[in-house]
């Protein structure tokens, strides 16, 4: 009983106060801080083309482990209500990662479980 409390409470809450009801993850890493800064921002600024007033882009800004085995590591998080709207915002950063220099590499995580 306890329990079937807390998930209601806790979902009243989500809905009250408008918190996303997904996520989506965009890792970009390369060898040169510069470029792969600026690969991360060229992903965001596709993002929020797109995203308008439906998704919620977050960042880039570096990872927790911003240098990891010789590469610079950056976070995007899209943020939003309708899974619709954040597929298709994560399909337009999947299409812009063919413009990214050759060095760095982005990854989309349409469900993280860890943000590492």
């Amino acid at each position: 009983m306890q329990l079937t409390l807390a998930a209601q409470e806790t979902y009243t809450i989500y809905v009250t106060r408008g918190m996303p009801s997904g996520q989506q993850l965009v890792r970009v890493d390369g060898p040169d801080e510069a470029e792969t800064l600026g690969a991360a921002r060229l992903l965001a600024d596709v993002a929020r083309r797109v995203a308008g007033n439906a998704v919620e882009v977050v960042g880039p800004a570096p990872a927790p482990l911003t240098r990891l085995k010789a590469r610079f590591r950056f976070r995007l998080m899209l943020r939003g209500q309708s899974r619709k709207h954040l597929r298709d915002v994560a399909r337009a950063v999947y299409a812009a990662m063919a413009d990214l220099p050759r060095k760095v590499h982005a990854t989309v995580d349409i469900d993280p479980v860890q943000f590492l």
